[in-house]
């Protein structure tokens, strides 16, 4: 059995080394498609400020997401999305949490308060029909 400590791995390995191995590695192109998502997302939301455009912010950005899904078919695109080819359950991990949160934010407490009684409702219902059978919570049904 090796050491651990003489293993060679990045944390032990000299700064040129791991210098040259930063550079054999490089940046591709799925590095920077998280960043251009959020550029576009930035002047999404100005323009839906300047117009006054009364929807939901997640609404358009689902809508703009299922027109720009059609160009996925092309290659080049296909190397700028690597990184989104994601599990339904990264999905729901991911993105539900902060969907929750954003409409949370933005809800009036007043309309939160009157509906209290039927949001506790079908939370119980929920939490009960997940506890009787956790196991399929992320599975699909095909």
């Amino acid at each position: 059995m090796t050491n651990l400590i003489e293993q060679k791995n990045l944390y032990n390995s000299p700064c040129d080394e791991i210098s040259k191995i930063k550079k054999n590695r490089g940046l591709g192109p799925e590095f920077i498609y998280p960043f251009i998502v959020l550029f576009f997302a930035t002047i999404l939301r100005k323009l839906l400020r300047h117009y006054h455009i009364s929807l939901p912010y997640t609404v358009i950005l689902m809508l703009v997401g299922a027109v720009l899904g059609g160009f996925y078919q092309y290659e080049l695109i296909k190397r700028f999305t690597f990184i989104a080819d994601l599990t339904p359950v990264q999905i729901l991990s991911i993105f539900l949490p902060i969907l929750i949160f954003e409409s949370a934010f933005s809800c009036d407490p007043h309309i939160f308060i009157k509906c209290l009684g039927q949001i506790l409702t079908l939370a119980i219902l929920v939490l009960e029909e997940d506890a009787a059978d956790p196991s399929d919570i992320f599975t699909a049904d095909t």
